[in-house]
C-alpha cells in the first residue's frame, strides 16, 4: 500500500482554487490545466 502524502493548507487552497476556476470534468481536463500552468498560459 502506498504511503499517503499530507497536503499543506497552502497547497490544498491552491488546488481548490484551480478546481473552482476551471471546473474540470475528468482527468483529461486536469491534464490540460496542468499543461497550461506548466507553460504559464492561462493559469494565474
Amino acid at each position: 500500500m502506498a504511503r499517503s502524502r499530507k497536503l499543506s493548507p497552502e497547497r490544498k487552497e491552491f488546488i481548490n482554487s484551480i478546481i473552482e476556476h476551471y471546473h474540470p470534468e475528468d482527468a483529461q481536463d486536469i491534464q490540460e490545466i496542468k499543461k497550461k500552468c506548466a507553460q504559464n498560459v492561462g493559469c494565474e
